[in-house]
């Protein structure tokens, strides 16, 4: 194995360090009682199951309806609710004894300061209309020929909040509805009908009504070739930011059905396997392992441990920054069990790789051959079959993110076509599993490959670092 600068060494140990202390802990500024995050840690990122304490959502049927509660459907519109919603994980059950359902959720900081606009969410009815004319009764409700219904919620592919900023008025917040091919050709064929029957000096106009109440209007003219339609709100005041949040999740979910409203919530402080204490005896626990695991390496591979350590510190920290988003969106992924075991399945193969580095290196040593010949044919023995598994789990990872992403992938699609119940959403936690697996052996194969070997390379050049017996271990030692 040929020698490179002595410099490499000591800027690839450094970097790694760094990428690794400031993605697990973040970094952060603190004047007087604010604290302001520049860096995100994995402290900010949303937390599932087992890693925060629960709430429970009760929902019940309004004791003045006369509806039949159909826990089936209504559990379907829930869980796509929750699915768009800022819920990390979620469980649905049936609370027979109230006619509804109870939602557990985990209450992470993100939920806490969002669980009324979640319960907004669960018991809005979401039902769309889009209607001939605009005309409605002194009680608000459609009349004469806005009586006929063109569109509804089956013609709505989804619906996305929207704003834009008014210098007089601020943020104008809207909906935008985007139809189904069957929706477009409807809509198109009507207003072409309506203009054709209106009289040469009328304006035959549609309208948008959500739950019973009209929200905005259009002429028939603008709906000739439209293939979206976007709602302002009837109000004086406009919509508000959690009126289209609220609107948008509801409608694109599926309309409701029955009358909900939130009966009770519950905080259970005494959730996961430790409490309050869950995240800080999980984190704990994960260091201690790094820990001992670097000791160990170290301990018995020497050089070639603390190389390899290092590399994988900087293979970890690079995933940390991954699922803290850095300095962006810290919700933008959760920490949950199947984001741990990602971080397991790169750990343990890290490890592996190492070990079997070292191993193949003593070996070579053992059987008399000089320092650098040793590492040159140790290391390049198992650079094969360490760039193949890492392929393959970079192949796997890619396959379950797609499969398994929220708003659904292109395999996702070509299961649906053959199985058209197929649903990821209740399975979301899986997509980002893959996805950080699939970025886990993008930068194994950068840091356990690359990196450790120019380390490596780098370390040897030291005159203290020259000798085969620091790699061999104990003098007395059975190679």
């Amino acid at each position: 194995m040929k020698q490179i600068g002595k410099s490499a060494f000591v800027l690839i140990a450094i970097l790694s360090l760094v990428v690794f202390i400031t993605g697990f802990f973040g970094l952060s500024s603190t004047y007087g009682d604010i604290t302001t995050d520049i860096i995100n840690g994995v402290r900010l990122v949303p937390r599932g199951n087992g890693f925060e304490n629960e709430v429970a959502l009760y929902l019940k049927l309004d004791s003045e309806s006369d509806a039949e509660l159909d826990y089936s459907v209504v559990k379907e519109v829930c869980e796509k609710r929750l699915a768009l919603s800022s819920a990390v994980e979620y469980e649905v059950f049936p609370d027979v004894e109230n006619k509804g359902l109870c939602i557990v959720i985990p209450y992470d900081i993100n939920m806490s300061n969002n669980l009324n606009l979640l319960g907004r969410i669960l018991v809005t009815d979401g039902h769309f209309e889009l209607r001939e004319g605009n005309e409605t009764n002194e009680d608000g409700a459609p009349t004469g020929i806005t009586e006929n219904i063109v569109l509804t919620n089956r013609h709505i592919k989804s619906v996305s909040p929207m704003a834009y900023n008014n210098s007089s008025q601020g943020n104008i917040y809207y909906l935008e509805f985007d139809l189904t091919s069957e929706g477009r050709k409807i809509i198109q064929q009507k207003a072409e009908s309506m203009i054709n029957e209106a009289d040469e000096d009328s304006t035959p106009y549609l309208s948008a009504w959500i739950d019973g109440e009209m929200h905005d209007y259009y002429s028939a003219s603008q709906l000739l070739d439209a293939k979206k339609l976007t709602a302002f709100s009837n109000s004086s005041s406009g919509y508000s930011a959690e009126d289209v949040s609220t609107l948008s999740i509801s409608i694109s979910s599926g309309r409701l059905g029955v009358p909900l409203r939130v009966n009770k919530i519950i905080i259970d402080s005494n959730s996961g396997f430790a409490g309050d204490n869950s995240f800080l005896l999980i984190s704990a626990s994960f260091d201690l392992a790094l820990l001992l695991v670097g000791a160990a390496l170290i301990y018995r591979y020497r050089y070639i441990g603390v190389c390899g350590f290092i590399s994988l510190l900087g293979c970890l920290g690079l995933m940390f920054i991954v699922l803290t988003s850095f300095y962006g969106n810290p919700a933008t992924m959760q920490l949950t069990t199947a984001s741990v075991g990602a971080f397991l399945i790169i750990l343990t193969s890290g490890v592996l790789v190492i070990i079997r580095d070292g191993e193949s290196v003593r070996e070579n040593l053992g059987r008399g051959l000089a320092l650098n010949k040793a590492l040159g044919t140790g290391y390049g023995k198992n650079l094969s079959p360490t760039v193949i598994a890492y392929c393959s789990m970079f192949a796997s990872g890619l396959l379950i993110s797609d499969l398994f992403k929220r708003s659904g992938g292109w395999s996702t699609a070509v299961i649906n076509w053959v199985f058209p119940s197929f649903s990821a959403d209740k399975y979301m936690v899986l997509g980002q599993f893959g996805t950080l697996l699939w970025v886990g052996a993008v930068f194994s194969v950068i840091m356990m490959v690359l990196m450790n070997r120019l380390m490596i390379r780098s370390l040897i050049s030291y005159s203290f670092a020259n000798k085969s017996f620091i790699l061999r271990g104990p003098a007395n030692e059975k190679l």
